[in-house]
């Protein structure tokens, strides 16, 4: 297992293998009721994530769910190699989010989290301006994508749970009309798939296959379950988070 910060450049396959994953597992939840990392109890009510993303969406699914958090945002150039295979970039994107955040504070557990999109075999970066998002849409029409969302826990730079999960989206076929009207919005620029599901997005969309919180970026259902295993009872959160 990596125990040192990851460069805050990523390309490529993730190298954590799931036996040394499950051995860090086993390590947080050995003994008592204090943290095996940082040790901190898990019953503490100040007891909070540190989201290492400054999106959003994420912050708002953790606000929803009632798991207490803190924004602090990772320094990590999200670089996309088209010959990278989709899931382990995802993970080693999320995995450097978690470590960057985690050599900052160490004792205190850093959620990092990721999406890589792909189209017929292609990794497609962000959208950043409105030639690339009109030219993403269109290719995008009538045609399944997929997202491969990557989840990283980490503690005092370990691992101590990860995954990724996939979901694939079937578009509309979109007329020039669609496109146009979705584009001039703008609200799909800078996102991994060029529109926003929880926003108007979800107009061009025909089917979803997976969970729509791997569309949204952050596997809910696993992290919860995650902290769950690791004996973290998230309390209510209130108030705005800080950075």
């Amino acid at each position: 297992m990596r125990t040192e910060p990851f460069p805050h450049k990523v390309c490529g396959k993730a190298s954590t293998r799931g036996s040394e994953l499950h051995a860090a597992l086993l390590e947080t939840l050995e003994g008592s009721s204090a943290w095996a990392r940082g040790g901190v109890a898990t019953n503490m009510p100040d007891e909070r994530l540190i989201l290492a993303s400054r999106s959003s969406i994420r912050h708002r699914l953790l606000q929803a769910a009632g798991i207490r958090h803190t924004v602090d945002s990772a320094d990590v150039e999200e670089v996309i190699c088209e010959d990278a295979d989709p899931g382990s970039l995802a993970a080693d994107l999320a995995r450097a989010k978690a470590m960057a955040v985690s050599a900052r504070r160490p004792g205190e557990l850093i959620l990092g989290a990721d999406q890589v999109f792909e189209l017929e075999g292609r990794l497609w970066p962000k959208p950043e301006d409105g030639r690339a998002l009109r030219a993403k849409l269109r290719a995008m029409s009538g045609k399944t994508h997929s997202f491969h969302c990557g989840l990283a826990l980490v503690r005092s730079g370990k691992v101590v749970a990860e995954c990724v999960e996939r979901a694939r989206v079937r578009f509309r076929v979109l007329s020039p009309e669609d496109v146009e009207d979705y584009a001039a919005t703008e609200e799909g620029l800078g996102c991994a798939g060029g529109y926003r599901l929880e926003e108007g997005g979800v107009r061009l969309i025909e089917e979803i296959e997976g969970s729509h919180f791997t569309v949204l970026g952050l596997p809910m259902i696993r992290l919860v379950g995650f902290l769950r295993e690791l004996g973290l009872t998230p309390g209510i959160y209130r108030g705005e988070s800080t950075s």
